[in-house]
């Protein structure tokens, strides 16, 4: 017989009230989200052929935009899985960190008539970016941690900002 190991759990009482958004779930429309990465949906998926880690990709800027549209897709079967339903057009930058066309693909590809759109690590575009679909609040997510407060009330951050977490470190020591 193997000893049973009864684990402690210690729940803070918290004022927060949950709620289950899921029941609320109104699909009227098919939404359109436009997400800019430096590769497109067929290198991905070779490149997912290959390893599905992406250990072995050297560029750093490449490697943090593939892992993060995998987790797009795992989130985009989710959200299928209870009846959310989008589409993504992906904008294929072939840039770099430092060099980068998302501004200009941005114009060139109508970004006013998307629902929503991701910018995943682009610094240097995400106030232009959203400086074009301010007026139609539009939400702009970023996963860059460095982005700074400009005024833009449609920007998300999908991370903490650097920061923040520097005030949390702070305020717990």
């Amino acid at each position: 017989l193997q000893p049973t190991i009864k684990n402690e759990l210690t729940i803070k009482k918290s004022n927060k009230r949950y709620v289950d958004l899921s029941q609320s779930i109104k699909t009227v429309k098919k939404n359109q989200i436009l997400l800019f990465l430096p590769f497109s949906e067929s290198q991905f998926n070779e490149e997912f052929k290959q390893n599905n880690s992406f250990k072995d990709v050297s560029d750093e800027f490449i490697r943090e935009h593939l892992e993060f549209y995998r987790g797009v897709k795992i989130a985009q079967d989710s959200a299928r899985s209870i009846g959310l339903d989008f589409n993504i057009k992906i904008l294929e930058t072939n840039t770099s960190k430092r060099n980068t066309k998302a501004a200009a693909l941005a114009k060139e590809n109508a970004i006013e008539n998307y629902d929503a759109v991701l910018l995943p690590f682009y610094e240097n575009d995400i106030e232009e970016i959203a400086s074009f679909v301010k007026d139609r609040n539009t939400p702009v997510l970023t996963a860059a941690a460095t982005i700074m407060d400009q005024g833009y009330k449609n920007v998300f951050n999908s991370v903490p900002i650097l920061n923040s977490k520097r005030n949390r470190m702070l305020d717990f020591m």
